[in-house]
């Protein structure tokens, strides 16, 4: 029982960790576009990330293939801010229910780190190995319909070139390894605090 209330904790923490940090990133790390794109970018980034509603875009700045993407990403993106409200809330309600048993909430801290380092780890060898496939398959997972296939010289890969995603990625994965370090630290710290009391 004990394992298991760490695992879920573990997972749950992980999941709330690396989903802050990417609507985070998200929020802030927009690409950098040519002064003719400009305004289909701002418009870009407003739809996603603003509109409430997943309705198919209205713009004359995308031809119809680059509206439905758009779409299928949207709800991707409010699909992905449903799971960090329940892990997030999920979270929260475990937390709360062992805060009097400090030992376990500082082997969850301990679990969390090492869970999230393990797991970024094998992901950055994998991705390493090659960007681009790695790209192209979770666009596969996630897009079923092929509508993220487009010609090089579409606005959408001028807006958002395979390069700003690596480095959205690059961010992403330093700024988890970061904070799971930090949560570790942090869980040797309490571990020590508590060992030099009893």
């Amino acid at each position: 029982m004990r394992q298991a209330k760490l695992l879920l904790i573990g997972v749950t923490a992980f999941c709330v960790v690396m989903l802050s940090i990417f609507h985070l990133l998200l929020e802030t790390s927009h690409p950098t576009v040519e002064p003719g794109l400009q305004a289909l970018s701002n418009w870009l980034w407003d739809y996603l990330l603003q509109d409430p509603i997943p309705n198919l875009p209205n713009t004359d700045l995308l031809d119809m293939r680059s509206r439905r993407h758009m779409l299928d990403v949207k709800r991707t993106l409010l699909a992905v801010q449903q799971i960090w409200y329940v892990a997030s809330s999920l979270l929260a309600l475990l937390v709360a229910m062992q805060i009097r048993n400090k030992r376990l909430l500082v082997k969850s801290l301990y679990y969390t780190s090492y869970l999230g380092l393990g797991v970024l780890g094998i992901v950055g060898v994998l991705t390493s190995l090659s960007f681009r496939w790695s790209f192209n398959y979770i666009h596969q997972l996630l897009f079923t319909n092929q509508s993220w296939v487009f010609s090089l010289d579409s606005a959408l890969i001028q807006l958002f070139p395979i390069h700003y995603f690596q480095q959205f990625f690059i961010y992403w994965s330093l700024a988890g390894g970061v904070t799971f370090l930090l949560l570790l630290f942090i869980a040797k710290l309490l571990r020590e605090r508590d060992s030099s009391k009893n």
